[in-house]
């Protein structure tokens, strides 16, 4: 059986409207693949600077114990 003009013309619509919906879904999840990488890597600085504080807090720690004096908490 072939298809009348209409059809076909509909069938032609129907796989654009579908090829323009994978692409905003597309696009969305690109957009959220972004968002949760730049979140990562604020997470990712926010360790960093929290494990350097606490470097510095244990040599200062470290330190008191080696010249005799205690370190305030």
């Amino acid at each position: 059986d072939l298809l009348t003009f209409e059809e076909s013309e509909q069938g032609r619509i129907e796989a654009e409207r579908a090829r323009v919906e994978a692409e905003r879904a597309r696009t969305k999840a690109e957009g959220a693949r972004v968002e949760a990488e730049r979140a990562l890597g604020a997470a990712k600085q926010a360790a960093e600077s929290e494990i350097a504080r606490l470097k510095a807090r244990i040599a200062e720690l470290q330190a008191g114990r080696l010249s005799g004096t205690e370190g305030n908490p």
